[in-house]
């Protein structure tokens, strides 16, 4: 393929990929769609459209999440190379959107507060001591992991603050918007808060929300532990971040 000019590799690719997409995002039009690959995994291909935002490829319905492609196969691309799919008639498999006012029992407060203690783990420590400090924009681009464990935590507060939609969590979002500084992160964090803050998740944030709005005991250990698995801090972070965001505003909460 590295003989092949920027027109050839986007034919070449485009019928790779015929008839091999499962489904979409409900957030993807419905209409070709250009990206640029920027990174390449086994299980996911992270890409850049024309106006800079992400999208991802993925073969497991379990990792949707904004903006994303289920694909039972990849094609054989490079960073910098580019593919044209045409997504006319995509079935939509997962719609990223919070539902907003959720109500959380008590029940899940004692849960709650061990996610909480997970930013005090030694391997995230400084984090917890930034957010002892309240200034969780500062957390954008700190600690380990490919998205930074901080970013994480943000994301996972944000998705409470939108979830719960009460005043005093509207005026939390626009005070952080404020201050928060994207450059300080990297590309790819910088989309994951950016989409929390419009009020979407990935997958696995969505399922969990759900079962704990509906009293699931068992769907939500389920939803947790595969959060927890994800990467090595970032699950723990993203729970951490969300248990600060509902403790934000336990007052509003049943």
């Amino acid at each position: 393929m590295s003989s092949l000019n920027n027109r050839e590799v986007l034919v070449v690719v485009t019928r790779l990929l015929e008839g091999l997409i499962a489904g979409v995002s409900s957030d993807t039009p419905r209409r070709s769609l250009t990206l640029e690959a920027v990174s390449i995994y086994s299980a996911a291909i992270n890409c850049t459209d024309l106006k800079k935002r992400r999208w991802t490829l993925i073969k497991d319905e379990a990792e949707f999440l904004p903006r994303s492609i289920l694909s039972w196969q990849f094609p054989v691309l490079r960073p910098g190379e580019r593919i044209t799919l045409e997504l006319t008639g995509s079935a939509d498999l997962f719609d990223p959107t919070l539902r907003s006012k959720i109500r959380i029992s008590q029940r899940w407060f004692p849960l709650l507060s061990e996610w909480a203690s997970f930013i005090h783990e030694q391997e995230m420590e400084n984090l917890g001591r930034e957010t002892e400090r309240d200034r969780i924009e500062k957390l954008s681009g700190m600690g380990p992991g490919l998205t930074p464990a901080g970013d994480d935590f943000i994301a996972g507060w944000i998705v409470a603050q939108r979830s719960i939609a009460s005043p005093s969590a509207r005026t939390a979002i626009r005070e952080f918007c404020a201050v928060w500084q994207p450059e300080r992160t990297t590309w790819l964090s910088k989309w994951m808060i950016l989409d929390a803050i419009r009020g979407r998740t990935w997958k696995r944030g969505k399922d969990l929300l759900s079962a704990m709005s509906q009293n699931d005991g068992e769907a939500v250990s389920k939803a947790a532990a595969k959060i927890l698995n994800w990467g090595h801090t970032s699950g723990k972070a993203w729970l951490a971040g969300l248990a600060r965001g509902f403790f934000e505003s336990r007052s509003r909460l049943d």
